[in-house]
């Protein structure tokens, strides 16, 4: 159930459950693309699958390519200014190494927060599962990890954008990076491609979708589904197209990370 309230300044928050049987039309808007991933407002949480048997729909775009494949949520309203926004995520059959990308972020390119899970023939030409962001500066604190359940959290304050995880206790910075006072709208779900996905059956759930910032409809809905996807994708690009200088940041982290 989605709940609005106001705080000092004007300040809005939001908080969905997802409690409800399905998604609260006035804020979210549901959006595929490929063949295959379903989402669904069910037990009290945003149940999202992805068959093995799916794959990219054949469309292409400026940043979306034909064999892509993904399902989520786009806001209706953009996000304006300074905000703090986090989704509770828990991965109900994750192989290792399946190649999806489960994240937040707006439909701009490098304002991602994700849980990914590069195939062994990934983008670095390794596979593993790891926590990251996708900020204007580059993918950054690429950081290795087993958990099955967490939160993500992005905040913008100023020129700032800030990742983090949970990791049961308290906040993670995974990496904290240049963020233009841009407006963008709101964006969970998954992502892959038919050259990335290891073909395995994926199921995971989003809850307790909390925002706090400012909402602006000066920003216009995409008139399409398709088109809502192709600026959804902007800012997931590392899902597909991950930049080879990427590769420097992994093994720093891994190494760092080694007994």
């Amino acid at each position: 159930m989605l709940r609005f309230s106001s705080v000092s300044r004007g300040v809005q928050v939001f908080n969905d459950d997802f409690s409800d049987p399905t998604l609260s039309a006035s804020f979210w808007k549901l959006f595929p693309v490929g063949v295959g991933p379903s989402l669904a407002q069910q037990n009290g949480r945003v149940e999202i699958s992805v068959p093995a048997s799916s794959h990219g729909s054949g469309n292409s775009g400026p940043t979306f390519g034909p064999g892509s494949l993904g399902v989520g949520y786009n806001s209706r309203e953009a996000a304006v200014g300074d905000f703090d926004f986090q989704v509770d995520f828990a991965l109900l059959n994750w192989p290792n190494e399946n190649g999806i990308r489960m994240g937040i972020g707006l439909d701009l390119l490098g304002t991602a927060v994700e849980r990914a899970s590069f195939a062994p023939h990934d983008f670095a030409g390794f596979g593993g599962e790891f926590y990251l962001t996708d900020f204007f500066d580059h993918p950054d604190g690429i950081t290795p990890t087993a958990e099955q359940a967490g939160k993500l959290r992005l905040v913008r304050s100023g020129s700032v954008l800030s990742g983090y995880y949970w990791n049961g206790q308290s906040w993670v910075l995974i990496h904290e990076g240049p963020g233009p006072d841009l407006t963008g709208h709101i964006f969970l779900g998954v992502f892959s491609d038919d050259q990335f996905f290891q073909k395995t059956d994926v199921a995971l759930a989003l809850d307790n979708f909390q925002f706090k910032g400012n909402l602006t409809n000066s920003v216009p809905e995409a008139s399409t589904p398709l088109s809502n996807v192709l600026a959804s994708a902007v800012c997931f690009s590392a899902l597909f197209v991950f930049r080879s200088r990427l590769l420097a940041h992994v093994k720093r982290n891994l190494e760092c990370s080694a007994p």
